[in-house]
């Protein structure tokens, strides 16, 4: 999945003074991304929650988790709630996965 950072700020007076915080501002610090697999038929089973550390705004940055889908499963969509946590507070997001079924043993 991408996460990108939106942070804007209103109202900032932007000069030589505070030019170098308006970065620190909308960076999102310690960023880590986590799945609640509780809602869903499927087991994440790669690290989580996984760490992005600092995202500035207007970056995007690209995160991956290894989910086992239960073999009872039924074929449809499912919305998987995904977690963000960052040092300015938290923040919860539903990301949609579709069509999941079970992994095929070949």
């Amino acid at each position: 999945m991408s996460i990108e950072n939106e942070g804007r700020v209103e109202n900032f007076i932007l000069n030589e003074n505070t030019s170098n915080l308006l970065a620190l501002v909308i960076t999102a610090k310690d960023l880590r991304v986590e799945l609640e697999d509780d809602s869903a038929p499927i087991k994440v089973e790669s690290l989580n929650p996984s760490l992005v550390g600092d995202l500035p705004s207007g970056m995007v940055a690209k995160v991956n988790f290894r989910v086992k889908v239960d073999e009872d499963a039924k074929l449809g969509v499912y919305k998987i709630p995904v977690k963000l946590k960052y040092t300015k507070g938290p923040r919860v997001l539903s990301c949609p996965i579709v069509r999941m079924r079970p992994e095929q043993n070949t």
